[in-house]
């Protein structure tokens, strides 16, 4: 029986389609969007996992969430809109 399930999104769907990665560590906020290769992980990575195998730069923690860049140009330039008002 086959079934057409979908395949996960990995790093390297997020490379080809141009995106960032958006990593967030969950227990002390800071995020950043970076591109996928500098990950140092296999970009063959399914995305929902990758999270599992950082730490986070600033607080050792492993509480960390990563998803394909959420707003277009990184978060940085989503903060400049924002504060422009």
């Amino acid at each position: 029986m086959m079934t057409n399930a979908p395949r996960p999104v990995t790093l390297n769907d997020i490379d080809r389609d141009g995106k960032l990665a958006w990593v967030y560590c969950n227990a002390c906020g800071r995020e950043r969007d970076v591109p996928p290769a500098t990950l140092g992980l296999p970009m063959n990575t399914p995305v929902a996992t990758v999270g599992k195998r950082l730490i986070c730069s600033a607080c050792r923690s492993r509480k960390v969430t990563v998803k394909p860049e959420l707003y277009p140009g990184t978060i940085e330039a989503m903060r400049e809109k924002h504060r422009g008002r």
